[in-house]
């Protein structure tokens, strides 16, 4: 059971925010589950050789005392994301790992509770000895810093003594050899040396303090990930970044910046210096943490930090209430954000967090530092694409009865901004990005019937109309479902929006630049030669659509618009048939739109 009022909980959830009482309930959550994890490991791994050698048993001991004493200062460090995750991948590798493989990967990874011990010693100012793993030469004092003791090939693993006096210095018996270390200095140096300070992120003007997790050798799943410390320079973008970005969620968006100041505990960077390209990501089983690259700028930051902790919010929520109906678990549904077909959890997650950032581009575009026609673009598209993919979820039997009304409150949250003003630009441009996304998703994705494909071809060969031609939704190419996500930018990232933010992406072809300069005809001839050498290609397709729809919007353009995955295979089955004649994709699209041709 919960430890907290979970229907409160989930109602207040479901409006997108939630007040301090709120995300304490979601804390006091993931700590009784993090105790439930640690007792389970415990009797899972007791009389275990490795989990002996590696004094698992002794270190939750004296984990156990110091919580005694020191309850606030343990119980933050067994509610760390890191934490979270390490537990997962403790239990993970002592049910899996093949006994041949056991050894050195289980000691390594049984070493954390030393590590939090000496970490849990230091932050409440006790003196002590403590025996610690060295981990590939490194000994990582969680949320306090990293310290160095041997060349990562010379260590795969070993163990150290640990002496802690109460004003934080810390000596360490490794091998022969004596390494004393300040604790309590925390400015990083541009030459790293034994010791490495834990980075941390705050705000002028508000107590929030992130910790930038570039160091714990446990804050991803894989189980090779090392240490590698961003420099103090880079440090200090991130920082900069940051800070502003915190800013801008303090004034615009107190909501989500209240819930942060609340939640959020580390960030993870997946970049050390800002890129342009976004990716970010959340670990369920870490609540509080978020995995990011640097984005160039604060506003690009502060809408990350909104998305990826909505993710982590619902994550949190998911562990003590089911929101879709078990007897839909093996459906897969679209989602306008990705190019996979989406489990009816991610649908949900994805609708929950696009549903803010959505709200983000309709309060950003009050900025006065906003690219207000950017702004306003995202904000029509984020909340186009949201409301179709509601209203295609709360029909589609997945959602149980507590899942209906939290998505039914996520959409009266949503619904007042369709009827807000937009300019004609935003409303068109955000029209196309749906219209391309739905066009890619099916060429990538949906594999129509073989046989009704052929029988098009017959009618195409005897120039007979085309009839009717079928769409085929729930017909999944099998490596759609492993797809990665991250590939497949629609017209060369929507050319940046048609123009609304700063400049083309890279490797924009003929038809994406004419499509931006709204040369329809000169795009529609660009996109049918690149199709021809690249019929399966999903964003070519996409392109054509909206070159089509945009050049004869009287016509109709049902069957490339909702069975492209059809038109695409009719297109390369007439190609393979006719090699030395290449087909027009557009006068293919003529004829299956029009009739006879």
């Amino acid at each position: 059971m919960p430890p907290f009022d979970l229907q409160k909980t989930t109602a207040e959830l479901a409006t997108g925010y939630g007040s301090t009482e709120t995300f304490e309930a979601l804390r006091q959550g993931q700590l009784a589950k993090r105790m439930y994890l640690v007792q389970r490991l415990l009797s899972s791994a007791e009389g275990h050789p490795d989990a002996e050698a590696a004094g698992l048993p002794q270190a939750f001991a004296h984990l156990t005392r110091l919580q005694h004493e020191h309850p606030e200062v343990v119980g933050r460090l067994l509610s760390s994301p890191i934490t979270g995750g390490w537990l997962l991948r403790a239990l993970h590798h002592l049910a899996n790992l093949p006994r041949e493989d056991a050894g050195v990967v289980l000691r390594q990874t049984f070493g954390y509770p030393g590590w939090l011990a000496a970490a849990a010693m230091i932050r409440s100012r006790t003196a002590g000895e403590v025996t610690v793993v060295v981990r590939r030469g490194v000994v990582m004092l969680p949320g306090v810093g990293l310290l160095r003791l041997a060349a990562a090939d010379v260590d795969g693993y070993g163990t150290a003594e640990l002496r802690i006096t109460t004003d934080g210095i810390l000596t360490a018996a490794h091998r022969g050899r004596e390494t004393t270390i300040d604790t309590t200095v925390s400015e990083r140096s541009d030459q790293p040396g034994e010791w490495i300070p834990v980075g941390r992120l705050s705000s002028d003007d508000d107590p929030v303090d992130v910790i930038l997790d570039d160091l714990d050798p446990f804050r991803t799943m894989d189980t090779r990930t090392m240490p590698t410390a961003i420099s103090a320079s880079q440090l200090r973008v991130w920082q900069h970044t940051f800070r502003g970005a915190w800013q801008t969620l303090q004034e615009y968006h107190p909501a989500y910046a209240a819930g942060m100041a609340a939640g959020l505990q580390s960030i993870v960077p997946l970049s050390a210096e800002p890129v342009v390209q976004v990716l970010s990501n959340t670990w369920p089983e870490a609540y509080g943490a978020i995995r990011a690259a640097l984005p160039s700028g604060r506003f690009n930051l502060a809408s990350v930090l909104i998305h990826e902790f909505q993710h982590a919010k619902l994550s949190a929520l998911l562990d003590y209430v089911e929101l879709t109906d078990p007897a839909a678990a093996q459906k897969r549904f679209y989602a306008p954000w990705r190019s996979d077909p989406r489990p009816a959890v991610g649908l949900l997650q994805g609708i929950y967090a696009h549903t803010a950032i959505a709200d983000f581009w309709r309060v950003h575009r009050n900025h006065p530092d906003a690219n207000k026609n950017l702004a306003e673009t995202q904000f029509a598209r984020w909340t186009v694409q949201v409301d179709r993919a509601i209203t295609e979820f709360k029909n589609s039997g997945a959602l149980n009865e507590a899942g209906a009304s939290f998505v039914a409150t996520v959409h009266r949250t949503l619904a007042p901004w369709l009827d807000e003003p937009l300019s004609d630009n935003a409303f068109w441009v955000a029209e196309e990005v749906v219209l391309a996304h739905q066009v890619a998703y099916r060429v990538r994705n949906l594999t129509p019937d073989e046989g009704h494909v052929r029988q098009l071809a017959q009618r195409w060969h005897s120039g007979d109309p085309a009839g009717e031609v079928h769409s085929f939704d729930r017909a999944f190419r099998p490596a759609s479902l492993t797809v990665d996500w991250r590939k497949g930018d629609l017209p060369a990232d929507y050319v940046r929006l048609a123009g609304a933010g700063s400049g083309v992406r890279a490797g924009a072809g003929a038809g994406d630049l004419a499509l931006a300069a709204q040369d329809y005809p000169a795009a529609i001839a660009a996109y049918g030669a690149e199709i021809a050498k690249s019929p399966d290609a999903p964003d070519l397709w996409a392109g054509l659509a909206v070159a089509l729809t945009r050049a004869r919007p009287s016509d109709g353009m049902r069957p490339l618009t909702e069975a492209t995955e059809t038109v695409a295979a009719l297109y390369g089955l007439l190609a393979a048939e006719q090699p030395g004649e290449p087909v027009g994709a557009e006068a293919l699209v003529n004829w299956l739109t029009e009739g006879p041709r």
